[in-house]
């Protein structure tokens, strides 16, 4: 399946070539780390990191192999996002709970669905790929039925608040001091689509 958001960017499955550049994002181009959710990735040891890198590498290929499966009818949780045909990111959806923590499958006492994004190479960025991919990301999931959208970050990541508010999003939970990232204490936010 391919959703189509602009001219320049595409939401579509995951394929088995994409588990390259997610290997090449996780150990070489890493700076997205230090945005999205940065408290796992500090302090960790290299046979930490070595193992939490196959353990990812094989739920990738578990993605693959779910999304080879996938019918044009299937309902997706994940995409990966194209700009201009070059695989940069991917954006995806999960429940969450009345409290704000994420639920792990499908619970029907969830108070919505989240979503987030990664455009990982820090060159495609302030492109518009985000707007556009998380718009698709949306305009999906509400035609599939999702009533409440959520989105999730902490305060210290001011592009993805500043994103959050020009899609709509309003804040919906604070949690002080939940997340310590490079020495300081951040909260963390959740905002719900108003529109």
């Amino acid at each position: 399946m391919k959703i189509q958001t602009n001219d320049d960017v595409t939401l579509r499955d995951i394929r088995q070539e994409d588990i390259t550049d997610y290997i090449r994002w996780e150990t070489i181009e890493t700076e997205w780390q230090l945005w999205d959710a940065p408290w796992l990735y500090e302090g960790r040891t290299p046979e930490q990191c070595e193992r939490e890198l196959k353990e990812y590498i094989e739920k990738l290929g578990r993605w693959v192999s779910e999304a080879s499966e996938y019918s044009d009818s299937s309902i997706r949780s994940r995409f990966e996002i194209d700009y201009q045909g070059e695989h940069v990111g991917s954006c995806a959806s999960y429940l969450i709970d009345g409290d704000c923590n994420i639920l792990d499958g499908c619970d029907t006492t969830s108070l919505g669905r989240a979503i987030g994004i990664c455009v990982f190479d820090p060159q495609y960025r302030r492109h518009g790929i985000a707007t556009a991919a998380l718009t698709g990301l949306i305009d999906y999931l509400k035609a599939h039925g999702s009533q409440r959208i959520f989105t999730q970050t902490w305060s210290g990541n001011e592009r993805m608040i500043a994103l959050a508010k020009k899609l709509g999003f309003k804040e919906y939970r604070r949690k002080d001091g939940i997340r310590q990232v490079r020495g300081g204490v951040y909260d963390g936010l959740t905002f719900e689509l108003m529109r």
